[in-house]
């Protein structure tokens, strides 16, 4: 019942030219439904930081040490001369980005993860100790079903991988192989829309 989450990093001194696509077989086969990426930045205060400073390769963004966290962790931005060049390592990760994220294999892995992992995992239940409780919940979910089916049902692009996917759910509830298809598809598929819309908005952006 355990979920994988993955959080991947390009750049380390000891990537090649062939680390993309080595990453992209290793991330398709394990069937993790989330993966994050990051180009490797150092954080001022870090070993890493010290090292880089000894080796002459931070880059100097202009901005000192203002430059960290929210900037340095946002995916594709680094302030490291990395061993490759950094182009070549940036296009890299945007290529791993495109395959992983791409909605079909999106709507695999979360399909993988519903007949393997979901229906063990331990399910709770909302606090509802009496009837106000319980119509707020109501009005909740049913809220939230008609956005979800509606935005990745009817408007998505890539709303057949959904219905494809709400079809297994559907038989996986009906063979008792997961306890609840309302619970998998208000929880996995709210996740699988940002993924794509996320990536999809990374690859926008100019190089």
């Amino acid at each position: 019942g355990i979920e994988a989450i993955f959080g991947i990093i390009f750049g380390f001194d000891t990537d090649t030219p062939d680390t993309g696509r080595r990453m992209t077989g290793f991330l398709l086969a394990a069937n993790a439904p989330i993966v994050y990426f990051n180009l490797l930045a150092a954080l001022p205060g870090t070993p890493l930081w010290d090292r880089l400073v000894t080796e002459g390769r931070l880059l100097d963004t202009g901005a000192g040490d203002s430059r960290q966290s929210a900037d340095l962790l946002s995916c594709a931005t680094t302030n490291v001369k990395l061993r490759l060049p950094n182009a070549q390592v940036v296009a890299m990760l945007r290529d791993t980005v495109r395959a992983v994220y791409a909605p079909a294999e999106v709507f695999r892995r979360m399909t993988w993860n519903a007949e393997h992992v979901y229906g063990q995992q331990v399910q709770g239940r909302p606090p509802s100790g009496n009837w106000a409780e319980i119509s707020r919940l109501l009005r909740f979910t049913a809220g939230t079903f008609v956005r979800v089916f509606w935005r990745s049902g009817v408007e998505a692009p890539y709303r057949r991988h959904f219905w494809r996917f709400a079809w297994r759910v559907a038989r996986l509830r009906l063979g008792g192989r997961v306890k609840s298809f309302l619970e998998v598809m208000l929880r996995v598929t709210p996740n699988a829309h940002h993924l794509i819309r996320w990536a999809e908005n990374l690859l926008a952006q100019p190089v």
